[in-house]
């Protein structure tokens, strides 16, 4: 059952995040937006809320070395490189 962003729970919107803001693991979060059957376009609001929690906690200019791309990749990059493609 699809219930958007506006549906999630605090804790699935913040296991989101962490995956993707401190962990920086693209198929967990992957698949969280799967299993909690968010559509593309909720997944793209999530993102762009992630991104700006991102950029007040000054975090998107942090490079972290990422092992499929074998670079460090700052975090704005590495959203790039697995979500907006």
């Amino acid at each position: 059952m699809e219930k958007g962003v506006q549906g999630l729970e605090d804790s699935q919107r913040r296991a989101i995040k962490k995956f993707i803001i401190d962990y920086r693991n693209p198929q967990g979060a992957l698949f969280l937006v799967k299993e909690l059957g968010l559509t593309p376009l909720d997944y793209s609001s999530l993102l762009q809320e992630i991104i700006a929690e991102a950029e007040k906690r000054n975090m998107l200019d942090r490079r972290q070395f990422d092992i499929q791309t074998m670079r460090y990749l700052t975090l704005r990059e590495w959203i790039e490189e697995y979500f907006m493609k």
